[in-house]
């Protein structure tokens, strides 16, 4: 009877120990997947008056995250992509690195690391004089290797392939530079594999559903913006099954943001400087997710 007990403690411990590394893995912040971020940069581009642009922008990013349990993350990020527009088509690269830290009680662990490398494309049209809507296929690769579910990484770390509607409209004629913008996008996330003591796993975090509103003020120099997001992730799955694993890792996140934008021309090329705040929660789980998560970044860009 003791050893059945004693069997049942270790097998909930290693279970919950591994839960929380798992659950590390699928929350975890992936620079070039954050659509409130992608927002920000996405009307530098649709500002030149040219049919053809090559647009590059690289961009610092801090964000702090506190969890439920009381753990600590710390992530300064440099983010960079290029766009190439020839209207109505778009292709874009986005690509990121990050020194990142964890604490946790006596728990210290930190790491420099890429993010994954993500594919956009997309086409738009105007259906009519008041809106404009944007088709995307996306297309994420890793550009590093997880092999441990005991160390933290940085950016999801698997294979995601997903598409994306977006749309801008004008809600007042008088106005017609200030437009409500709407994102829906689903990403799924193919498995890849993982240790963990002496077995080997192959988990995912499934499948992202993103919904984003935002609204944007503009002006012939500056622009406002704000918006919300909510934030899905279902279906996460991971073989050999490790028990109440994955019920636990499906989350639902929620995010605000503002940001600020001002814009100038550079020898005749538009260019601009923007800087936004996020402030994030998750939902669910109220154990292992995260209590909030705060986030800054700052922007510079220009069009050729």
């Amino acid at each position: 009877m003791k050893h059945h007990l004693k069997t049942k403690l270790f097998s909930f411990l290693r279970s919950s120990f591994f839960l929380c590394f798992f659950h590390i893995s699928l929350g975890n912040v992936s620079a070039v997947y954050n659509v409130r971020i992608a927002e920000t940069k996405k009307k530098h581009f649709e500002e030149s008056a040219k049919p053809y642009t090559i647009f590059g922008i690289t961009f610092p990013m801090e964000q702090f995250r506190k969890k439920y349990y009381g753990e600590t993350q710390l992530y300064n990020v440099i983010y960079s992509n290029l766009i190439h527009v020839r209207d109505p088509f778009y292709a874009r690269i986005d690509f990121a690195a990050s020194k990142f830290s964890v604490k946790f009680e006596d728990f210290r662990f930190s790491r420099t690391q890429m993010d994954d490398l993500l594919f956009m494309g997309g086409y738009s049209f105007e259906p009519n004089k008041k809106s404009k809507l944007t088709l995307s296929g996306l297309l994420g690769i890793p550009l590093h290797a997880d092999h441990s579910a005991l160390e933290p990484q940085f950016g999801i770390g698997q294979v995601g392939l997903g598409s994306q509607l977006s749309g801008g409209f004008i809600y007042l004629n008088e106005y017609p530079h200030n437009t409500i913008r709407l994102i829906a996008r689903y990403i799924h996330f193919f498995p890849r594999k993982n240790n963990f003591e002496t077995n080997q796993y192959k988990f995912s975090s499934g499948n992202l559903i993103d919904l984003l509103i935002t609204f944007h003020f503009d002006g012939p120099v500056n622009r406002f913006e704000t918006g919300y997001n909510t934030e899905f992730d279902f279906g996460a799955h991971v073989t050999p099954d490790v028990p109440n694993l994955i019920k636990r890792n499906s989350y639902i996140r929620h995010s605000f943001y503002a940001g600020y934008k001002r814009k100038f021309l550079l020898k005749n090329y538009n260019a601009s400087v923007a800087t936004a705040l996020s402030y994030s929660f998750d939902q669910k789980p109220k154990i292992l997710g995260n209590k909030y998560i705060i986030t800054t970044w700052t922007t510079w860009g220009i069009s050729f």
